[in-house]
């Protein structure tokens, strides 16, 4: 089955002091997973990137990317394709692996809540995490 990547590269979230990202493409998306779709693709990717450091992630960058991410795969399954949710945190940073952890289970935990709260079907979507690891 084929697959196609969707998102249109990260922006800066605006006023955030940290200058934290967040995923483009959302206003065009609908339009495009309908076209993806008729072409012959069945599943498609978003990737949100959050960063560890001092301050970061903040509780606006996670919700910011965590509601994209929902957004994403409630349009990806009204045209027919499966998301593939990527909420991907960076191993850049002098972090320990259990820091790595608390950030993940707490940007996982958004994640599925705004999935959920935006109706996406959970069995019909699939979820690429990251690997908890020490900062590089």
């Amino acid at each position: 089955m084929p697959g196609i990547k969707v998102d249109k590269g990260l922006g800066v979230i605006e006023n955030n002091q940290n200058g934290e990202n967040f995923t483009k493409g959302l206003e065009v998306l609908a339009a495009m997973a309908a076209k993806f779709y008729a072409l012959g693709f069945r599943f498609a990717k978003w990737r949100a990137v959050l960063k560890i450091a001092e301050g970061c992630p903040s509780d606006e960058a996670i919700r910011v990317n965590a509601n994209g991410l929902a957004q994403y795969a409630l349009i990806c399954q009204q045209n027919g394709l499966v998301p593939i949710v990527e909420p991907e945190i960076l191993p850049d940073g002098p972090h320990s692996a259990e820091h790595s952890q608390k950030i993940t289970e707490k940007v996982l935990s958004v994640v599925f809540h705004a999935l959920n709260t935006h109706g996406v079907f959970l069995e019909g979507c699939l979820l690429k995490p990251n690997m908890v690891t020490y900062g590089s």
